[in-house]
Parts: C-alpha cells; structure tokens; sequence
C-alpha cells in the first residue's frame, strides 16, 4: 500500500488509515458536502470567504449534522 500511495514511510501509512478509520463514509460525504456547498456560496458570492468559512467551520464542530441550508 505504501507504494501505491508513493509515501515512504510505513508509519504515515499506519497514522493515515487510523484517521481514516474513525470516519464513516456517510460522515465524510456529508463534509465533502459541506465543503461543496461553502465553495459555491463564495464563488456565488453569496457570502464573504471569511463568512463562509466561519460558518462552515461552526458546522463542523457541531456533534450532531447540520442539514445543508445554504
């Protein structure tokens, strides 16, 4: 795998699939989501980058999901 990855490091393999394990993939549909929904909001201008990722930032620190409302 590490190959694959082209990382060197048998331990940065070993750290990133320990992250990777704590996240369901629901979870990180939701955040890519998310992040897909703040993205839009700048370059839509709907809302300053500074803004955007205040509030992105607030939902992801949330415990429970925030449904998208942008």
């Amino acid at each position: 795998m590490r190959q694959r990855l082209g990382v060197a490091s048998e331990y940065v393999v070993k750290k990133t699939l320990e992250q990777a394990a704590r996240y369901s993939m629901p979870r990180i549909k939701q955040v890519y989501q998310q992040l897909l929904d703040t993205d839009i909001a700048i370059k839509t201008s709907k809302y300053s980058e500074e803004l955007a990722l205040n509030i992105l930032i607030a939902e992801l620190c949330q415990r429970t999901p925030v449904t998208a409302q942008r």
